[in-house]
């Protein structure tokens, strides 16, 4: 459910979102723990995951839909926080769980007139999630909405999503963030719900679809999982096929690219494409070699048998003829 719905019981003008820039002390919102190990946790165990807002400014209203691995997890519930309860009495709808998708649609919760809008830190609602499976599953935030309340005015405000990809290449894991505005409610969502490592080209690409915005991406790249290989080498950044302007910066253990793009007043989802000069495989050597031995043993054994085989076949078949 969109959160304006809930913003329409009060007396409001509704404004358009203004663009902006990766920063940290604008209003974001993330999930903790991002990730769920469900090797580490254990099949049949639960986990409780809370998505939280850190700058909150004069926060009426918000709204958050939730995607996740359904071969690995099964959400059990989704619950609201305690960030707009300090306001008083508010609005809560909680998204529909479905266990078969791996989601969970838009939940929303927004104040209640005469009640004051909420400022600060803390925690928007919380999932609860049990494992099916061993494996990974991330949990990416889509469908984001915040709105805000001053003046005697309710309208939509700015945030950005912080995102979190956990890649796993060469029996490693490697975590990519992202943090961007590709925000709203839309069919079928708003946000980037996936991330890919292509070896094959050095580099890393998700989807992302979002309408009526310019919309930022600031991408955290693990240095050990796609980098330059040579100092004069020069990354590309590619948003629906066509090489697009940014600015990099690094540190000892990161890459950091930044990059706008520009939506129109129709939905629509663009392929970005960050591509380096090397990447580590998918698979190492050391690991493609005992594959590659075993699957010539099984080989050789399977040959071996059938040659026994044929060799009794033939042998009873003489003694037959000899009879």
């Amino acid at each position: 459910m969109c959160i304006i719905l809930f913003a329409l019981l009060t007396v409001f003008l509704y404004l358009p979102p203004k663009a902006a820039c990766a920063d940290p002390s604008l209003q974001t919102i993330f999930a903790t723990p991002f990730s769920i190990n469900g090797t580490k946790v254990g099949i049949g165990n639960s986990v409780t995951v809370n998505i939280n807002i850190t700058n909150g400014l004069n926060v009426w209203s918000w709204g958050v839909a939730l995607k996740f691995d359904p071969a690995i997890l099964n959400c059990t519930g989704r619950y609201e926080g305690e960030f707009l309860k300090r306001s008083g009495d508010t609005l809560w709808q909680g998204g529909a769980i479905d266990n078969t998708k791996g989601q969970v649609a838009q939940s929303a919760a927004s104040c209640t007139a005469p009640n004051l809008p909420v400022s600060g830190s803390g925690q928007l609602m919380n999932a609860t999630f049990k494992v099916k499976a061993n494996g990974i599953s991330d949990i990416h935030l889509l469908n984001v909405e915040m709105s805000t309340y001053s003046g005697g005015v309710v309208s939509t405000s700015h945030c950005q999503v912080l995102d979190k990809y956990t890649v796993i290449a060469s029996s490693n894991a490697y975590i990519v963030s992202i943090t961007h505005n590709a925000t709203g409610t839309i069919s079928p969502w708003a946000g980037i719900p996936n991330l890919i490592l292509d070896s094959n080209v050095k580099s890393l690409k998700f989807n992302m679809t979002c309408k009526n915005t310019k919309v930022f991406c600031n991408v955290t790249i693990p240095k050990t999982l796609v980098w330059l290989q040579s100092p004069s080498d020069t990354w590309t950044v590619k948003v629906a096929t066509v090489s697009v302007t940014f600015t990099q910066s690094e540190d000892s253990t990161n890459t950091y690219i930044y990059f706008t793009t520009t939506y129109g007043t129709s939905t629509s989802t663009k392929l970005v494409e960050i591509i380096g000069t090397a990447a580590i495989p998918e698979f190492q050597p050391i690991t493609i070699i005992p594959l590659i031995l075993a699957t010539l043993a099984a080989v050789i054994i399977i040959t071996r048998r059938k040659l026994r085989r044929d060799k009794v076949q033939w042998q009873t078949q003489t003694l037959k003829t000899q009879l």
